[in-house]
C-alpha cells in the first residue's frame, strides 16, 4: 500500500470514527457500483442481546438497502420475503442454507454462482430461486475492543456470476474508507482424523499447502508424516487431494452442493506402501507363479506412481517398480494392473 492510500484509510478513520454504523453502511450501499447489472444490495444487522455469556446475535433486516437503476420485481419480493427471518444465530444454530445467517456463524464471505443455480441436483428451497448471491461480513474496528462483529451486507443479482470475488473485494474497499472492514472468502473444512474432529475456514484462493498446515496445526501428530487428505462429497464419495487443482474441485463441488462443510479424512500412506512390499515379498517366498495372478492374459506390467507430498516433499515424485495385484491399490494413488513377485521392501524405502 502505496503513502497516498495510507494517507486516505487515515482520514477516512478520522471522518467515520464517530459517525453511527448506520450512516456508514449507507455510504458503501449508496456508493456500490452494480455495472450494468440488475441487482439488490442490503444489510443485516446484528443485535446483541446484551448476555456477556452468550455470543449469538440476532439478524434483523435493516432499513438500508440499494437497487440498481435496472429494476425486476423479483428483487423486492425476495426483500420483502426477507422481513420475516429475525432468528437467534449462535455458533451452534442450525441455519441450513440460509447465506446471511451462515456468514454470521462462520464470519467469512460466501457466493451462490451460476454453477450452483444451473446444479439440477438440489432438493433445497432456494431462498432467492435463479439469483445469484454475495454475503459480506462486516466488522466495526474499536478502539480498545478490537474487531465486532456488526452484520451481513448480502448482494443479489438477477443473473447470477461466474464468481463474486471482485464483488467482494469491492465491498472490501468502501467498507475501509468508512473505518469498516470484513474477513475474507472461504469455506468452512470439518476435519476427520481417528476419532476426533476439528472445524477452521479455509479461503477459496488457499492452496494445498495452506490446506495441509491447518491440519497439521490442528493434529500435531501428523507433522512431519506422510497422510493423505481425501474430501467426502455428499454421496459419500472419497476424493484424493493431491493438488491445488483437486483443492479448488473440492472447494467447487461444497459451494456447488451448498454443503455447510467440506469433509476430509487422513490416511498414512507410509504404513500402507510398506506393507504393500512386505506383501509382495513373502508372496515371492511362498513360491506362487505370476500366471496365477493373470489378468486378461498380461503376466507383468510396469507401472509409474506419482506420489505428492510423500516423506515430506513439495514436488511430485516417480516411482518405477512392480506393486502386487489391483485390489491393493494404495487408496487410488497407484494406477494401472499390477503383478506380484519383482518387488522388495528396498523398493519403497525412502519414499
Amino acid at each position: 500500500m502505496d503513502i497516498y492510500s495510507l494517507w486516505v484509510l487515515f482520514m477516512a478513520y478520522i471522518i467515520y470514527t464517530d459517525e453511527t454504523l448506520d450512516s456508514r453502511i449507507k455510504r458503501v450501499l449508496d456508493n456500490f457500483d452494480f455495472q450494468g447489472e440488475s441487482g439488490l444490495l442490503q444489510f443485516w444487522r446484528c443485535s446483541s442481546l446484551g448476555d456477556p455469556d452468550d455470543i449469538g446475535c440476532s439478524l434483523t433486516l435493516a432499513d438500508q438497502f440499494c437497487l440498481s437503476i435496472i429494476h425486476d420485481s423479483r428483487l423486492m419480493d425476495y426483500r420483502m420475503r426477507c422481513f420475516l427471518r429475525n432468528p437467534f444465530i449462535g455458533l451452534e444454530t442450525n441455519v441450513g442454507n440460509w447465506f446471511a445467517g451462515r456468514a454470521a456463524q462462520t464470519g467469512v464471505g460466501d457466493h451462490r454462482t451460476r454453477r450452483v443455480v444451473l446444479n439440477q441436483d438440489h432438493h433445497y428451497v432456494e431462498e432467492a430461486p435463479g439469483m445469484g448471491q454475495l454475503v459480506v461480513p462486516v466488522f466495526s474496528n474499536n478502539s480498545g475492543t478490537g474487531l465486532t462483529f456488526a452484520g451481513i451486507i448480502e448482494l443479489v443479482t438477477i443473473q447470477p456470476k461466474e464468481s463474486y470475488v471482485v464483488d467482494f473485494s469491492r465491498i472490501q474497499d468502501l467498507l475501509m474508507m468508512v473505518n469498516l472492514t470484513s474477513t475474507y472468502m472461504g469455506k468452512t473444512m470439518k476435519v476427520k482424523y481417528n476419532d476426533n474432529t476439528v472445524k477452521f475456514t479455509l479461503p477459496f484462493l488457499a492452496k494445498l499447502p495452506d490446506l495441509q498446515e491447518q491440519v497439521t496445526m490442528r493434529f500435531k501428530e501428523l507433522k512431519n508424516k506422510t497422510f493423505c487428505i481425501k474430501y467426502e462429497d455428499t454421496n459419500l464419495n472419497l476424493h484424493s487431494i493431491l493438488s491445488d487443482q483437486d483443492l479448488d474441485f473440492c472447494i467447487a463441488e461444497s459451494i456447488s452442493n451448498r454443503t455447510t462443510v467440506i469433509r476430509i479424512q487422513q490416511a498414512f500412506l507410509g504404513d500402507r506402501i510398506w506393507a504393500a512390499g512386505t506383501w509382495c515379498s513373502r508372496l515371492r517366498q511362498q513360491g506362487l507363479k505370476k500366471q496365477c495372478f493373470c489378468l486378461e492374459g498380461c503376466f507383468q506390467i510396469s507401472f509409474s506412481a506419482r506420489l505428492l507430498w510423500v516423506s515430506g516433499l513439495r514436488d511430485s515424485k516417480s516411482v518405477e517398480g512392480l506393486l502386487c495385484p489391483t485390489r491393493s491399490r494404495l487408496e487410488g494413488f497407484f494406477e494401472g494392473r499390477f503383478c506380484p513377485g519383482s518387488c522388495d521392501e528396498e523398493d519403497f524405502k525412502g519414499y
